[in-house]
Order: C-alpha cells, then sequence, then structure tokens
C-alpha cells in the first residue's frame, strides 16, 4: 500500500501550477487556516509595494476582522488562558486564541512535492508555515521563510484572492475542502479515496468510524456550506466496493455559478416579496412558493405556512439550481405590481441594449411612469425601459 503522505502530495501534473502553495502534512484548524491566510494576503499586499519587504505588520484589531472573529469577542480571543495545574505547571485552556494559532503555525511544515509524469518523486522542498510573530493588543508582527515570501507575489491564488469567503466560514472542514476544490477549480472534477479524504480533513482514526458519521458531521457539513456561501454548485458521489460494498472512493463535481446563493437569496429578498416564486410538487398538492417580508418562505396556497429552516434551504437550492424556470409561472397568479399583459415569454431571454448585453431575463414589471418597464436579470442587474426599447433589444 502506498505510503499515505505520498498520496497527500498534489502532483504538479494534476493541479494548476498558480493555484497551490502545497500542501500542509499535519491537519489544520479552521483558525489556523484563515489565520495563515491572512498573513499570506497581508504580506502579499506588502510585496506588491516593496517586493524585498521581510517583516509585515498588521493592526490586531483589524487582522481579528480580517479572520472573521467579531469585535466583542477579540479580547477573549487574543492571548492564551493559562492555569496551573495540580502538580504546580502552568497549562493553556482549549479554548481558540490567536496567541496560540500562531505559535501551531510555527510548528506545521508545508511540503511541496515535485513528480515526473510517472508519478516519481525527483524535488521536494519543505518550510514551516509561519517563522516568527510577535503580537501586542496594538499590532502583530510577523514573517514567513524565504520560500513561502518568494511564492506569494508570484502566485494570484485562493489564499490571496478568496479571504473574505474562507474567513465566513465556520467549519475547518469547508476551509479545507473549498481549498481542495478551488485548486482544481478547471478541472470541474476531483476522484480521491476515502482514506486519503479523512488524512485531509485530518480526521483521527478513531473518529467517525462509521460511514455515515463521517458523512453527516464532517462531509455533509463542508459541501453544504460551501454551496451556501460560494459560487460553485458542488456534488459528489460515492463508489463503493469490497467487502460489505464499504465506500472506497469519493467524486467531486462542480461547475461555477455567476452569482452565489447568498447573492441570489439576497437579490429574491429584496425584489420578490410577496410575489409567487416557484410552483413545487407536494404530498399534500401543488405549493406556490412566496418570500416574506422578513425573508422567510412560506405557502402562498397557505399563507399560515412558514417552512422550517431545513425545509426552507431545500427550497432555496432548488430555486436557485432552476433559475431559468423561476417566476414564469407567476404570472398565472396575479399580484397587484404587475400589467395585465404577460411577459413571461420572454423569461430566460437575453437582451442587448446600447451594445451591452443582459443575460437571462427573469422579471419584467411596469414602474410608475406610464409605458416605462423594470426588466431584471439573474445575475442582479436591472434596467428602466420604454416596451419598445425592450421588445427592440431582445436577443429571440
Amino acid at each position: 500500500m502506498a505510503d499515505l503522505k505520498e498520496e497527500l502530495i498534489i502532483s504538479d501534473n494534476e493541479v494548476l501550477k498558480n493555484r497551490v502553495f502545497g500542501m500542509p502534512t499535519s491537519k489544520m484548524t479552521r483558525h489556523q487556516r484563515v489565520s495563515f491566510t491572512a498573513m499570506v494576503k497581508i504580506a502579499y499586499d506588502d510585496l506588491k509595494a516593496n517586493n524585498t519587504k521581510r517583516v509585515f505588520e498588521y493592526n490586531t484589531k483589524e487582522f481579528f476582522e480580517l479572520i472573521g472573529i467579531t469585535q466583542e469577542r477579540k479580547q477573549s480571543h487574543l492571548f492564551a488562558k493559562t492555569f496551573v495545574d495540580e502538580d504546580g505547571w502552568e497549562q493553556e485552556s482549549s479554548d481558540y486564541a490567536l496567541e496560540k494559532t500562531l505559535r501551531e503555525l510555527i510548528t506545521k511544515e508545508i511540503v511541496f512535492r515535485f513528480k515526473d509524469k510517472s508519478g516519481q518523486t525527483y524535488k521536494v522542498e519543505a518550510t514551516a508555515l509561519l517563522s516568527y510573530f510577535k503580537l501586542t493588543k496594538e499590532k502583530i508582527v510577523f514573517e514567513f521563510s524565504e520560500w513561502i515570501r518568494d511564492k506569494i507575489l508570484v502566485t494570484n491564488n485562493a489564499y490571496i484572492m478568496k479571504l473574505p469567503l474562507l474567513a465566513s466560514f465556520k467549519s475547518g472542514y469547508t476551509v479545507t475542502l473549498f481549498e481542495q476544490i478551488e485548486q482544481r477549480r478547471d478541472f470541474n472534477r476531483w476522484e480521491v479515496s476515502y482514506r486519503v479524504l479523512r488524512a485531509i480533513f485530518g480526521i483521527e482514526e478513531e473518529k467517525y468510524q462509521r460511514f455515515n458519521h463521517f458523512k453527516e458531521r464532517v462531509l455533509e457539513v463542508a459541501v453544504n456550506e460551501i454551496v451556501d456561501k460560494s459560487n460553485y454548485s458542488l456534488n459528489y458521489e460515492l463508489i463503493r466496493g469490497g467487502r460489505g460494498r464499504a465506500v472506497q472512493k469519493v467524486i467531486f463535481s462542480w461547475h461555477i455559478n455567476k452569482t452565489t446563493l447568498m447573492e441570489f437569496k439576497s437579490f429574491i429578498r429584496a425584489n420578490f416579496v410577496n410575489i409567487p416564486l416557484i410552483v413545487l410538487a407536494g404530498d399534500d398538492g401543488d405549493h406556490l412558493i412566496q418570500v416574506s417580508e422578513d425573508g422567510k418562505l412560506y405557502n402562498a396556497h397557505n399563507p399560515s405556512l412558514y417552512y422550517p429552516t431545513k425545509r426552507a434551504n431545500a427550497i432555496w437550492r432548488v430555486m436557485y439550481d432552476n433559475q431559468d424556470k423561476m417566476l414564469i409561472k407567476q404570472q398565472k397568479e396575479k399580484v397587484k405590481e404587475f400589467l395585465d399583459e404577460d411577459y413571461s415569454q420572454y423569461y430566460g431571454k437575453n437582451l442587448l441594449f446600447d451594445d451591452e448585453m443582459y443575460e437571462h431575463i427573469i422579471l419584467v414589471h411596469p414602474t410608475a411612469k406610464k409605458n416605462r418597464l423594470k426588466v431584471k436579470f439573474q445575475a442582479g442587474e436591472m434596467i428602466i425601459m420604454t416596451k419598445e426599447e425592450f421588445l427592440n433589444s431582445l436577443m429571440i
């Protein structure tokens, strides 16, 4: 059996070279990953102005905001809490503290293993994630090794570009999976053995031994949060085999949407309050879904029926994945804001206006001014135009 660490290293013929630093060789928590990413972003911005800079510093308060720690919690998360145990030794609490996270980054290594087409290693480079830091209430000062510093400036990658998104993830498993998917984004597919996937997530051997527990508490958590907060439409397939038909591999597949699910929710909530959105079949008949003024989903046929969070999340995903079919049936349910004329035949069409292309019409309705229409598009754009301009600009 191949050595697990060998399997974990990404080969240079699998991953786009400008999207990877390498891979940490031990488990990293959510706070470790996001803190490291934040420091890479800070160094990247400084190195663009002065590519010889070696020591970087940042305001501590702003650093907490960067990694997603709120103002009211930051003080308790700055320095490690200590206590003296029964033998008289000073010990540290297991609670999150930035000091503790940065010290742990000094102990963690990152390895870049270069392989030839036959899969044989011909060069290995390794370094600690962080070389030095000094932390006070006012500022954080830190250094990287020359190896990491040299790669920061030439690597326009996920560590730099996706920091706000990474900081929004609540689960460390989500951060881990997102990094793996982002490194392979243009391949649209990643096949990985269950054994290696557990190691990438940093799952100890005795933890989540039943696959259903791993699926529920790790895999589903990470996949769902990526779908909710990023512009990835991410799915996975389980490959079973061997004794007992156990899971052998997981195959991830994805495509990238123009807008994220969060952006889609915000757009719908801002523009389609109490307007029929989509018809879903249920055991008790069809449900006509609408969104209330406070952003909740309810059944228009039964206005007292508000969907609980789990069911609402499932409905949001149906709408998000079927935007080309949404809102068309709303014309069958007349609402005051709409014209008597039915524009639904144009939904899904593109529009060329003033030499600019606007893709996928999802709604047309009148404004207060006579003969003026408000046209909305899937990507969130909105144009106000006359009926004649609208009809003349349609790409049919």
